[in-house]
């Protein structure tokens, strides 16, 4: 019996229909990769290796289970350190244009409001964060005063007393770095040919376990002057005494006063 065949139609495959097991294989969705030895990591994610957001079983891409983002580190601005001969010019200004250095007639004796400090008496004083406390003749003026060199400007708190024969009093200047006690000794040069006085004796002492500087001037007015230069860590300390007399008495009563309160830097 003749069996009817169907025409090809073009472009027909000869080929025979492949089983259904054997259709093109599906690809998974891409998923997040195996952490080495196994296990799920969220570091390992596709977004986190794209630094994309993402999820997983240990919250946001690029941090472990449980854990915490790494902090963010900032560079810090370098510190600027002041060079010591700059603050030497400054401390030396200060000091050469603190007083008035007022022009005197002389006198005998104690000078006028001063008997009674020397016996003992006075005010005692204690300035606000200033590193020290004193006894003055009377309750002192307190004012500042500040100057710049080299780039540099430091303040001077002052507490002081002009009278008419006498000026008496203490600064405090804190510089953020320590002065070199080996340059105390320019600094008192520079201060003395600041002021127009003539510099006398220099004697390197110490004022309460401080490095400090005893020294002699005469004013510009020919009457003599005393000054106590201390570094106590960053803050420097001038105790001053220029008298038509009695200085070396007035001075040593203010000096002997003169105490700090800051700790002892070590």
């Amino acid at each position: 019996m003749a069996v009817a065949v169907a025409p090809e139609s073009p472009g027909a495959s000869h080929l025979p229909p492949l089983p259904a097991d054997a259709a093109a294989p599906v690809v998974p969705p891409a998923g997040p990769l195996a952490a080495p030895g196994g296990g799920f990591d969220a570091r390992y994610s596709v977004p986190a290796r794209l630094g994309q957001p993402g999820t997983g079983s240990g919250g946001a891409a690029g941090m472990p289970p449980g854990g915490e983002p790494a902090p963010l580190v900032r560079p810090h601005a370098p510190t600027r350190r002041v060079p010591a001969v700059a603050v030497l010019a400054v401390v030396a200004l200060v000091v050469g244009g603190w007083f008035g250095w007022q022009s005197f007639n002389g006198g005998e004796g104690p000078p006028a409001g001063t008997a009674g400090y020397l016996d003992g008496g006075g005010v005692a004083h204690e300035p606000f964060n200033q590193g020290y406390s004193a006894r003055f003749p009377r309750t002192p003026t307190e004012t500042s005063q500040s100057f710049s060199a080299a780039g540099v400007t430091i303040t001077m708190q002052l507490s002081i007393i002009e009278d008419d024969q006498w000026e008496l009093g203490v600064g405090s200047m804190d510089m953020g770095v320590a002065l070199p006690a080996s340059e105390l000794e320019a600094m008192a040069e520079q201060a003395a040919a600041a002021s127009g006085s003539a510099l006398g004796r220099v004697t390197v002492t110490e004022h309460e376990g401080r490095p400090a500087l005893d020294v002699d001037m005469e004013g510009p007015d020919g009457y003599p002057a005393r000054m106590l230069v201390v570094v106590d860590g960053t803050r420097v300390l001038v105790a001053i005494v220029h008298s038509s007399s009695a200085t070396d008495d007035l001075y040593d009563e203010l000096v002997e006063s003169l105490h700090l309160t800051s700790p002892v830097p070590v």
